[in-house]
């Protein structure tokens, strides 16, 4: 008598979704600020110490130009800047970055 045995493999896919919070704005505190990195860092996979430096109020975050960006972080400023977009005011409008 001869046993087969038969495999049957089962793969089973787990979807975790990562959704962005708002992107910060200039009244956005630097707690907020860091939600949204750490956000953005699980979803675009990124090593979370890699964007520490973006780590700011959201009147100072949304400030940066592209080049600080991208001087702050050369992997990721033009992502990180790109993402902000939205929310980018022109820091000639500025006049208090404290």
């Amino acid at each position: 008598m001869s046993c087969k045995l038969s495999s049957i493999l089962v793969v089973t896919a787990i979807c975790v979704c990562v959704a962005l919070p708002s992107i910060p704005t200039r009244t956005s505190s630097i707690k907020e600020v860091e939600h949204w990195l750490e956000a953005f860092a699980t979803l675009k996979g990124i090593p979370l110490d890699d964007l520490q430096v973006f780590a700011r109020s959201g009147k100072r975050l949304l400030a940066l130009s592209k080049s600080l960006c991208c001087k702050f972080s050369p992997d990721w400023g033009d992502m990180i800047y790109t993402a902000l977009s939205p929310g980018i005011v022109d820091s000639g409008q500025l006049n208090d970055l404290s």
